[in-house]
């Protein structure tokens, strides 16, 4: 049975996310043999240790000094020193001790500024018999603004991020350090040597490089020329890792930009925000196919930290890789603009945020037909127009991960939030959408092509007070088994519309469209041609034209077929307060309410307050022909409705 004494670090690092991506310190692991005795309990006296200084390396190394005391029995056994399964941290004995004495351990690859709390444990053959947490080793901080000057372009790959002669305490430094970064250093890149617009090549991270700073700035007051991009690319192989922040366009009024390239092989991971246009210049990202990028803090593209009415603070995203992202937001604020392009895969780990700031510019963001996006979120909210106008385009199949999403369009007063579906796009169960979600708010929804949207809980249309929402589908979309109701008109003053185009579909369990829900509200279903087919129920109404006789306003316009299902044997009821306006639109065109069995109206109304507004009813115009339900199924009325007789297709009322 062995003693085992281990020594390991708790690190207090600021990486929160993929630690054993990005932790590079160490205590190297090593087994002493010694003549002693199975312990049964052990006493470790004052744990002690020291940084090497001044620094000479990327990383710290230094020495911690264990006064361990074994108290053992008659059985021959060894003590083992090693670290605990699992962690990145290792140890070395320097020397041999005896069952009193001091075991001296070094210290290698510690973090600049980062606290590291020593553990050591002694296990006997009876369990652990010790445990002490006595001594916390913090190297000196990092560099603030450590950055790298290249010397005049020789020829292509010339600038390599290990060319360590090239690293730079500060800008006005003339000493090199003669070491790369290290997870506790801000490295900050502005040379004109790396200026893209210049025909200058990028700096670069190659083939079995490991870059890594703490946090990476792009461009800073007082260094740098106008007008550049700063150019960095990784490739081949290398990676980059942040464990702070990422600012691209950092220069406060100025027009420095940034271009980083995550090509084929490469990777890129930032344990905390990534931020394109900080504050200035074009600064875009680029992951080709075959690169990954991820971000486990928030993702901003266009994000204007500060006004720059030379040029506006932007940030443009081309992904034909894969991409990580915890939180997705584009253009933030001060008049920032974002703009997305995916035809790869971008995972999103919380939420997707496009115009996050009222004072930030319109965005648009597109996902293209070999895009794959994935939300892990089952809770993930999607707002389009969040504070500022934005467009959401998509070609592709929306992966959600389970049926809470939302989608919010249009989510502040005088915003617009616009989604347009292309192709054969399709959003799966979700939980609500809104459409004009906020006080004044605009939304848009439009479906092309064979788009579709499948099984959500509730789709409102100018959902709130005096807002504006709307609805189009086109071509041969469907929008299908909505689970509990459409409401166009939700809020006083909304106006709400739903546009349902030429073999356009809505149906399969639509169990409540309500068109004007309350005071003030407009909700308008306007026919081009489609089908909206409804539930049939034994009691109850199905589908709401104005939900009260003076106080909503609701229509049904145009051509096409509103009812229920061929198979469908149930009754289906509709309540009139508004109008029902059959439009041919200069052609000879039937709006079919053929399906229904009953128009009504509230207990309390009388048939004369039916017609409050003095401009409800039933309506035919523009060469448009109303076809209403057979004459028979009226039978037990003692008055003549309007509708077919059972024997002939002839109009009456």
């Amino acid at each position: 049975m062995n003693d085992r004494m281990s020594l390991v670090t708790d690190a207090g690092s600021p990486v929160t996310h993929n630690l054993s991506a990005i932790l590079r310190f160490s205590i190297f692991a090593a087994i002493v043999a010694l003549p002693a005795k199975d312990a049964h309990a052990a006493t470790i006296g004052t744990v002690t240790g020291a940084v090497d200084t001044p620094r000479s390396a990327a990383y710290y190394t230094g020495t911690v000094d264990v006064p361990v005391t074994l108290e053992a029995d008659e059985t021959s056994a060894e003590v083992v020193v090693e670290a605990l399964v699992g962690t990145d941290v290792r140890c070395t004995a320097n020397d041999s001790i005896t069952e009193s004495g001091t075991l001296q351990l070094g210290l290698s690859n510690l973090i600049p500024g980062t606290p590291n709390t020593l553990r050591v444990t002694v296990t006997g053959s009876t369990g652990i018999v010790t445990t002490d947490f006595s001594a916390t080793v913090t190297p000196p901080a990092g560099y603030t603004d450590m950055c790298y000057k290249p010397d005049d372009h020789l020829g292509e790959g010339m600038y390599p991020w290990t060319n360590a002669a090239k690293w730079f305490s500060a800008p006005n430094s003339s000493t090199p350090l003669n070491f790369c970064p290290s997870l506790g250093d801000t490295v900050l890149l502005y040379s004109s040597k790396n200026n893209l617009a210049g025909n200058k090549p990028a700096m670069t991270v190659g083939t079995g490089v490991h870059a890594e700073t703490l946090s990476l700035r792009f461009g800073v007051s007082g260094y740098g020329v106008d007008g550049h991009i700063i150019g960095l690319t990784v490739k081949d192989g290398g990676s980059m890792t942040n464990a702070g922040h990422v600012y691209m366009g950092n220069r406060e009024n100025g027009t420095i930009g940034s271009f980083i390239t995550v090509e084929d092989g490469g990777t890129w991971y930032t344990a905390k925000n990534f931020l394109l246009g900080r504050h200035s210049g074009q600064n875009t990202l680029l992951v080709h196919k075959g690169g990954t990028f991820g971000c486990d803090g928030e993702f901003i593209v266009g994000h204007g930290e500060t006004v720059n009415t030379a040029m506006p603070p932007s940030g443009v995203v081309t992904n034909a890789g894969t991409m990580n992202i915890y939180d997705f937001f584009v253009s933030n604020k001060n008049g920032a603009s974002g703009q997305v392009e995916v035809s790869g895969t971008l995972n999103i780990g919380r939420k997707l945020t496009l115009g996050r700031s009222s004072s930030a510019g319109a965005s648009y963001t597109h996902f293209t037909r070999d895009a794959t996006l994935t939300f892990s979120d089952a809770n993930t909210p999607i707002y389009i127009g969040y504070q500022a106008d934005a467009t959401l385009e998509v070609d592709c199949d929306m992966r959600l991960a389970g049926n809470s999403t939302t989608f919010q369009l249009g989510c502040a007063s005088g915003v617009t939030g616009s989604l347009i579906l292309n192709e054969s796009a399709h959003i799966p169960r979700c939980n609500t959408i809104r459409v004009g979600a906020n006080q004044g708010g605009r939304g848009v929804i439009t479906l092309n092509d064979s788009s579709s949207i499948a099984s959500p809980n509730e789709i409102f249309l100018g959902y709130q007070t005096n807002s504006y929402g709307k609805l189009t589908l086109n071509d041969s979309c469907m929008v299908t088994n909505v689970r509990y109701r459409i409401v166009a008109g939700r809020a006083q003053g909304a106006y709400g519309e739903i546009e349902v185009g030429e073999n356009a579909f809505i149906g399969n369990t639509v169990t409540n469209l309500s068109l004007g829900l309350v005071e003030g509200a407009f909700g308008l279903l306007r026919m081009r041609g489609g089908r909206v087919e409804m539930q049939g129920v034994a009691s109850g109404y199905r589908l709401y034209v104005g939900c009260s006789p003076d106080e909503t306003r609701g229509a049904v316009r145009g051509w096409g077929f509103v009812g229920k299902g061929s198979n469908d044997t149930a009754q289906l009821r509709l309540m009139m307060y508004g109008q029902v306006i059959a439009d041919g639109e200069g052609e000879q065109r039937d709006l079919s309410f053929a399906r229904f069995r009953t128009v009504g109206i509230k207990e309390e109304n009388t048939l004369a307050s039916v017609n409050a507004h003095g401009t409800n009813g039933w309506y035919a115009v523009n060469k448009g022909r109303l076809l209403c339900p057979p004459h028979n199924l009226f039978q037990t009325l003692t008055t003549t409705p309007l509708g077919h007789s059972h024997t002939s297709t002839q109009l009456f009322s």
